[in-house]
């Protein structure tokens, strides 16, 4: 799934990077935003939305918007209220459609710890030069 959302997100304008360290963890995909150079964290997962969500919680250290990508099977078993409540984003993709819905807009974190933030863009840039990110993929 995760491929699938990384050309979604390449089709609507942003440079997306695969499999970011950043401190002990990866993130499944960092979408930068090239109009306003905000950095979107997401993590997907195919069922267990829970360890999705603390997944996030610690990219919120280094990112603007986090944000978690479930398959669409049922919306209603979404977990909207704890991602509203949380400012988490939730993205839902459908693999039939090949279409990318966000269901709940992610909180804009104004402040970041600034380590974290340049680890994670020297990591971006060493995705780069490696050829695991921007409109490469």
């Amino acid at each position: 799934m995760a491929a699938k959302v990384r050309d979604a997100l390449l089709r609507d304008g942003y440079s997306v990077y695969s499999e970011v360290p950043l401190m002990s963890q990866c993130i499944d995909i960092v979408a930068v935003d090239e109009n306003s150079d905000r950095v979107l964290a997401i993590e997907c997962k195919l069922r267990d939305w829970r360890r999705a969500l603390t997944q996030v919680t610690s990219h919120r250290l280094a990112c603007d918007e986090v944000a978690i990508c479930l398959p669409l099977v049922d919306k209603r078993s979404a977990p909207l209220d704890q991602c509203q409540q949380s400012g988490v984003g939730l993205l839902l993709y459908d693999d039939e459609a090949d279409s990318l819905t966000v269901v709940v807009e992610p909180t804009l974190i104004d402040q970041q710890w600034q380590p974290a933030r340049s680890w994670l863009l020297a990591a971006i840039a060493a995705c780069q030069h490696k050829g695991r990110g921007g409109s490469e993929i």
